[in-house]
């Protein structure tokens, strides 16, 4: 199995001097250099406000390349930043193409990603402009410097008074019984605009529980692409350190919740103007991550909007047969100015943008405990994983002994398959390790990776799974797949892992076009036993020649990650129960996009 690298990055803080990366070709992108960025947007502190990616096109990128990116990067938005003629450059001129992509599509207008983008042109291209020019779906679009930041110059959008009865089935399976003060519609953005009760604080609209995965079944007409939730800043006679608050859902194009907003308010802006009486008022956006906006409505029907902006991520998309980046690292506050090379690499594939994404970092030196966290809440990624050296002697190219952790979003986990492959494949193909076989030290115990002709070969401990009573996981099963049939129940208490395997009725087109409700589960089981679901399904009937001798599909709500495409752990368990049940020791596995070839050797691993 061979893996395709797309990105090398290298951490840094805004205030560095821009890095000289060379530019790497890939197929997807015909072979153009593509330097990318990751700018955290409406904050000055790295980590906070909201994250975009930004891509720099010298060439015309076709449509699908645009797609798979922003699914790759896995952001709210990515950024499309395009010359509008052959003879521009991204250092002198002043107007530029700009187009947003969430994971899942094209989006009309994206603010952070605006602005983000902005922050990469004078900050990092050194553009020599004041006002920067975008040719967007929304129209013209003007980025100018500030002292203290970037302004934005938006179109401002009415929200009209919407009849409650009309969406009252959205709001309620949105935010249940809370009180509501007002409901605005915007034709223009498709924005749904929902005012909390005086009453609340802001306290209890960051703590507010969401439910937006109902929502794109409830609302299907294409009316509504978008909630928002806002909120009057303080009580009258105070002085309100922000004028009003808000929070922003977008589950029709992918996004649960957007961290900071720039695009809803263009609706915020003259709503909360004609309520207050006032002209200029401050905003926050209370997300997880949080993001401050300077608003300012003027006389000619646009708003200026004025936020920070940090841009924490620099390299180019490359491919796995390339010659290997020779970035130059740079230093960020969050790891104490240490050099910290990054790369994505796509797990249990041999193509680009399928298969199981992974951050790969290698550390020189110690990296503080929470900087692993928020530089895997910033990666975004199912898995984040860290290659440290175990000795002050030791270097990535020569060493065949390293320690790995992994983190999710969320938290540290203590075993992951396609991050390992990931690591070994950086450390053999991009740093050009000189060794057959590579040990980690893991949580987990000592994991081995070695090369093979066609792939790369993780040798891995089996965990044992062993009947589960129904009655004591049926409102965890039933609240995941409804009244799917299940055939048989394991569990594994070395993993955490509950295997659900389906009946043999079922082919491989149910599992994979099922609908499973995962947002329930961390709720439901809280106990600590259960930290990953696998569904799972035998390949064909018998007395056929399987393609695969079994499917399955993992989630891990518990740890941040809904669906994770391709896991190594969830095949340590899969491997000796599938083993058992078809009297095989080498089994191929479909998992989502990529298929997996398992062999069970004599000593109880998966080599």
């Amino acid at each position: 199995m061979r893996e395709k690298m797309k990105q090398q990055e290298e951490m840094e803080e805004v205030k560095q001097a821009p890095s000289k990366a060379e530019t790497l070709q890939t197929e997807p992108v015909r072979k153009m250099k593509l330097p990318i960025f990751i700018a955290d947007a409406f904050t000055t502190t790295a980590f906070h406000g909201n994250p975009a990616a930004v891509c720099l096109l010298e060439n015309t990128l076709d449509e699908d390349s645009h797609q798979h990116i922003a699914r790759e990067m896995n952001l709210s938005e990515t950024a499309f930043i395009r010359k509008l003629q052959p003879t521009a450059n991204f250092t002198q001129s002043s107007h530029f193409g700009l187009r947003w992509f969430t994971p899942e599509s094209e989006f009309p207008l994206c603010g952070h990603a605006t602005l983000a983008s902005a922050a990469v042109l004078f900050h990092k291209m050194k553009n020599t402009n004041s006002t920067l020019t975008f040719a967007t779906m929304s129209g013209e679009l003007k980025a100018r410097r500030a002292e203290d930041g970037i302004v934005l110059d938006f179109p401002l959008y009415p929200a009209f008074p919407q009849d409650f009865h009309e969406v009252e089935d959205l709001i309620k399976a949105a935010i249940g019984d809370t009180l509501v003060q007002d409901i605005r519609y915007s034709p223009d953005t498709k924005n749904l605009m929902v005012r909390l009760s005086d009453s609340y604080n802001r306290s209890f609209l960051e703590t507010l529980k969401v439910n937006t995965e109902p929502l794109p079944g409830i609302e299907k007409t294409g009316k509504v692409k978008g909630l928002i939730l806002t909120l009057r800043g303080e009580p009258g006679g105070q002085t309100p350190q922000y004028d009003f608050y808000s929070r922003y859902f977008a589950p029709w194009v992918g996004v649960a919740e957007d961290p900071v907003t720039g695009s809803a308010h263009t609706i915020l802006g003259p709503y909360w103007s004609e309520e207050l009486g006032k002209k200029e008022m401050r905003a926050f956006q209370c997300s997880r991550r949080g993001g401050e906006l300077d608003i300012s409505l003027r006389p000619d029907g646009r708003v200026d909007m004025k936020g920070g902006a940090a841009i924490v991520l620099e390299g180019t998309l490359t491919e796995v047969k390339q010659a290997p980046s020779k970035a130059e690292t740079l230093q960020t506050e969050p790891v104490r100015k240490m050099k910290l090379p990054i790369f994505i690499a796509d797990a249990f594939t041999t193509t680009a943008f399928r298969g199981n994404p992974a951050a790969v970092c290698l550390l020189e030196n110690t990296l503080t405990e929470d900087a692993h966290q928020q530089i895997a809440r910033e990666m975004n990624l199912s898995e984040t994983a860290f290659i440290r050296k175990l000795q002050p002697s030791d270097n990535f190219t020569q060493s065949s002994c390293f320690g790995l952790r992994w983190f999710t979003p969320v938290s540290e986990v203590p075993l992951c398959g396609h991050a390992t492959l990931a690591s070994a494949a950086v450390l053999f193909h991009k740093i050009k390790n000189t060794n057959s076989t590579l040990t980690f030290a893991t949580m987990s115990g000592e994991l081995k990776a070695r090369r093979a002709e066609d792939g790369i070969v993780l040798d891995f401990p089996l965990y044992p799974a062993f009947p589960q009573d129904f009655h004591e996981v049926e409102g965890l099963i039933k609240a995941a797949i409804g009244d799917t049939l299940v055939q048989d129940i394991q569990y594994s208490p070395d993993t955490r892992k509950l295997l659900v395997r389906l009946s043999d009725s079922y082919s491989r087109s149910f599992l994979e076009t099922l609908k499973v409700n995962t947002k329930p589960l961390p709720g439901i089981e809280k106990t600590g036993k259960v930290k990953g679901l696998i569904l799972t399904l035998r390949g064909q009937p018998e007395g056929q020649t399987p393609q695969y001798d079994f499917y399955s599909r993992y989630f891990a709500p518990w740890v941040g990650l809904p669906e994770d495409p391709v896991t190594g752990s969830a095949h340590t368990v899969l491997s000796s129960y599938w083993s058992q049940q078809l009297g095989k020791k080498e089994m191929r596995d479909k998992t989502e996009a990529t298929g997996n070839l398992l062999r069970l050797n004599s000593e109880g691993q998966v080599p």
